[in-house]
This record gives structure tokens, sequence and C-alpha cells, in this order.
């Protein structure tokens, strides 16, 4: 799917890994919407030709920002399991994650996250306000999506 960069109409997700990116959601009216081939859990396969499957996160949008105005996109529609055994990938066996937040006033909570979950999306689905003030309202038109998050992350 050839999609214009910056304007793809997607929003993109990762899973606890931060390994693996999929179509979160749909813009309405967007590129990816308006091509009818592209659609919510759809995963990232590879861009412009280079294969980003296996890539983190981070490196997969820095494939997005660098190449040309109108990439073509290569999508897979399935499970990580699938996507991982069409390439020859061997899947890992994984559990649940305990993820413990602790709000402004020191309460701490135990949010459980189930393997291949959006981490951000779970605790917001868990009434846990990912970003703190203003933020929240004043990035992504309220959707809790954009970099400016005040909840913070320790791995033990």
């Amino acid at each position: 799917v050839e999609l214009p960069r910056g304007a793809t109409g997607v929003e993109w997700g990762t899973d606890l890994s931060f390994v693996g990116v999929y179509v979160r959601a749909l813009l309405p009216g967007g590129a990816a919407e308006q091509s009818g081939l592209v659609e919510p859990g759809d995963q990232l396969v590879a861009v412009g030709g280079a294969p980003v499957f296996d890539a983190t996160f981070d490196a997969a949008m820095t494939a997005l920002a660098t190449v040309g105005a109108a990439p073509t996109l290569e999508f897979f529609r399935g499970s990580r399991g699938e996507l991982l055994e069409a390439v020859g990938r061997e899947t890992k066996k994984t559990g649940t994650a305990t993820v413990t937040v602790v709000d402004p006033s020191g309460r701490r909570r135990e949010i459980v996250v189930q393997p291949g979950a959006n981490l951000r999306d779970t605790l917001v689905n868990d009434g846990i306000d990912v970003y703190r003030g203003t933020t929240a309202w004043t990035n992504c038109a309220g959707h809790q999506m954009c970099g400016t998050r005040g909840a913070g992350v320790l791995v033990l």
C-alpha cells in the first residue's frame, strides 16, 4: 500500500515488548482508510521494501520518517505468532505482566497486562490517566496518544 509519509491516517501501536508495530486505529478520512486496504490490527512488516516486522517501535517510526514522500508499506493481517511463523521465526511463550501503578497520592494499584497487549491502552482502559493535567486534552485531541505522557515506567 502506498501512503503519503506523515499523513498515513494511521494511529500506530506496539505491545509491551516494543518490538513490532501494528495499526491501532485508522483516522476517519485518512489515506489508509481511503485506500480500503488497511485495517486496525494489521501489522507493519516493511517500509519501502525494508523489513520492520522485528524492529523496535522507534526504529520502525524512524524508517517511516526517512523514506520518500509516498512509501510502499507492507502489512500482515493476523496474529503476531502467525506473522513470525510466516517468516520462519519461532514464537516465544510469554505470560502476563503485572504493572504496579502509583498515583500522586501514593496509592498503589496492580494492573495485569496480557501478552501482546498495548500497555498504554491497558492503563487507559483501566482508568489510569497516563497524562497529567491539561496535556491529556491539549495533545492528540484528548486521545492520550502523544509523546508528552505524565506516567513514568520503572522496570525492576
